[in-house]
């Protein structure tokens, strides 16, 4: 088949390109076929074709982002093909001569599965200070449930530019801190001392990739038949060079089985991989033990742990913690250590909690992360369900985002006579930058 130019009346340039992959089922609306765009790296730019529905265009128009705004672009998944769908939103900054797969440092949910036709897929952009300032064009590559593969591409006229912030900033760059990305390993047999999860008997080392600087870094330690002392942050390090810190540990099924939690400010984005090495620290060693890491951009730098909540523990179902915080925004994470009957976690419904990240080793444990943002105060409780009978231990956790600015001007009223003075003040608080 012959791929058809396309054009939109009215405009003068696509800013904004939809990449709709189609494959064999029902015939798809288009005149020709157009080469599917590679998994991963730089995407060859495709000629658009004609006939696909009219709704399934990306919104909204172009408009300016300063670090700490945010925006987001929309497509409908078309009805030709064979149900359910797979997409991937894709990225360029080069006019669109080129395109890259969109990860989280552009899209919230840059991929998935699972849709029906006609569901309207988005890609919420989150500007930051580590945004590369200008032009992003946007593509989604849409793939159905058939076997041959035939791809479309739709064009309309949408960007988003990222602008170089100065000054103060703006309220706008509050928030609660937003999740990243999350590793998850385990370790069976006896945890190599050296290197719990990426040595002898670990399934793979704690790396992770973090989209900016100052990203919060949360490692859940759950351990089953732990000999020696306790971890401590002597045991903790990372190729960022980042200083950690630890909530107090609980044991969450008897004595010698306990869960951690430590936490680092990532002081640059990038690659950074983490190893537990107790053989020059503790000597401590563990029967089995899993691990969550993951990652938070926009908290509080100078106070990134808001609330710890109470640990609670027992057996069934179904864990819950809860944490009071009297600041806001915060993000509420909701950590959890089972038994490794605990199989396919359920994050809590209501609020609706996102699952992080979670890992069963097989043998004696399982971790399980969830989280919830929100910009008021208050309590939150976090009851997460699986399926089996297992003995759990949950503790709920808040990570401090950064306030909205505000300015106090101080004194607010004053009388003076001819030749009196006075001096006014304004104390800036809240927001980032200078």
């Amino acid at each position: 088949m012959t791929a058809h130019p396309f054009a939109l009346r009215g405009h003068a340039r696509s800013a904004v390109v939809l990449a709709l992959v189609m494959v064999a089922g029902s015939a798809l609306t288009s005149a020709g076929a157009v080469p599917v765009a590679s998994e991963s790296g730089s995407l060859a730019h495709s000629a658009p074709a004609v006939g696909l529905p009219a709704t399934s265009v990306a919104t909204p128009g172009s408009q300016a982002l300063l670090p700490g705004q945010s925006s987001s672009v929309t497509a409908e998944v078309p009805s030709s093909g064979t149900a359910p769908y797979s997409w991937q939103w894709l990225y360029s900054t080069d006019d669109g001569h080129s395109y890259e797969v969109a990860t989280i440092a552009q899209c919230d949910t840059p991929s998935g599965f699972g849709a029906p036709a006609g569901a309207v897929e988005t890609c919420d952009f989150q500007a930051t200070g580590a945004t590369p300032p200008g032009t992003y064009d946007f593509e989604l590559r849409v793939r159905d449930s058939a076997t041959e593969p035939e791809s479309v591409t739709l064009s309309a006229l949408s960007a988003i530019t990222v602008e170089r912030a100065s000054g103060l900033a703006r309220a706008s760059d509050a928030g609660a801190p937003k999740f990243d990305t999350d590793p998850q390993e385990d370790c069976t047999g006896t945890c190599d001392t050296a290197n719990w999860f990426g040595g002898t008997g670990g399934s793979g080392a704690l790396v992770i990739s973090t989209a900016s600087a100052d990203e919060l870094l949360v490692l859940e330690i759950t351990d089953s038949g732990q000999t020696g002392a306790d971890l401590s942050t002597a045991d903790i390090s990372d190729t960022g060079g980042s200083t950690w810190d630890l909530e107090p540990a609980h044991e969450w099924n008897g004595f010698g089985r306990n869960q951690y939690i430590f936490y680092a400010l990532d002081p640059a984005a990038g690659s950074d991989s983490v190893t537990i090495d107790t053989a020059a620290g503790t000597g401590t060693d563990a029967t089995t033990a899993t691990a969550v890491l993951s990652a938070f951009s926009g908290v509080d730098t100078s106070a990134p742990i808001a609330a710890e909540g109470t640990f609670e523990q027992g057996m069934g179902m179904q864990a819950t913690a809860s944490v009071t915080t009297s600041v806001a925004p915060t993000t509420i994470l909701g950590i959890v250590s089972t038994t490794n009957g605990a199989t396919a976690f359920t994050p809590t419904a209501s609020p609706a909690f996102t699952e992080a990240g979670t890992i069963n080793d097989g043998a004696a444990t399982a971790s399980f992360v969830e989280y919830y943002a929100d910009t008021a105060t208050g309590t939150y409780t976090s009851e997460p369900t699986w399926t089996g009978f297992a003995r759990w231990g949950a503790v709920a956790i808040a990570i401090q985002g950064v306030s909205p600015l505000s300015v106090t001007v101080s004194p607010t009223t004053t009388v003076l006579d001819q030749g009196q003075s006075v001096t006014i003040t304004a104390t800036a608080t809240g927001g980032t930058g200078t």
